[in-house]
């Protein structure tokens, strides 16, 4: 039977593979730290979504207050932390718009040619 070396994904150390599924050295623990290292990416990716997330939701209900809708610049939300990534599912409406929503609140991004800028508009969705 044949074997072949291979250098560890993790650590970079060759050593002779026993089976064709080895990519870690035996005996060592270079699998778990090479998982470790990968969940800790994934950790920091809902971290940063979940912050985004709720610093939307804060921000369109400081925002809206009692309205219904609102329509500002886009530059004016991001200053405030507004971002466009951080929501929860997709729909679209009667009109075709694409609206993305953030909890009790959906947000519509367009592009007004007339004047050349973006635009956001908020609405808070029925209960």
């Amino acid at each position: 039977m044949s074997y072949r070396v291979i250098a560890c994904h993790h650590c970079k150390n060759e050593f002779t593979a026993t089976h064709g599924n080895r990519d870690y050295c035996p005996e060592t623990d270079c699998q778990k730290a090479k998982a470790s290292i990968a969940q800790k990416k994934h950790y920091e990716i809902v971290k940063d979504l979940t912050a985004g997330y709720f610093g939307n939701y804060e921000l369109f209900e400081d925002s809206l207050g009692k309205n219904e809708s609102k329509t500002v610049e886009v530059p004016q939300f991001q200053i405030s932390g507004f971002d466009q990534n951080a929501f929860y599912g997709l729909f679209t409406d009667d009109n075709g718009k694409e609206w993305c929503k953030v909890q009790d609140y959906a947000f519509h991004i367009f592009h007004q040619k007339s004047d050349n800028k973006s635009y956001i508009t908020i609405k808070k969705l029925p209960s």
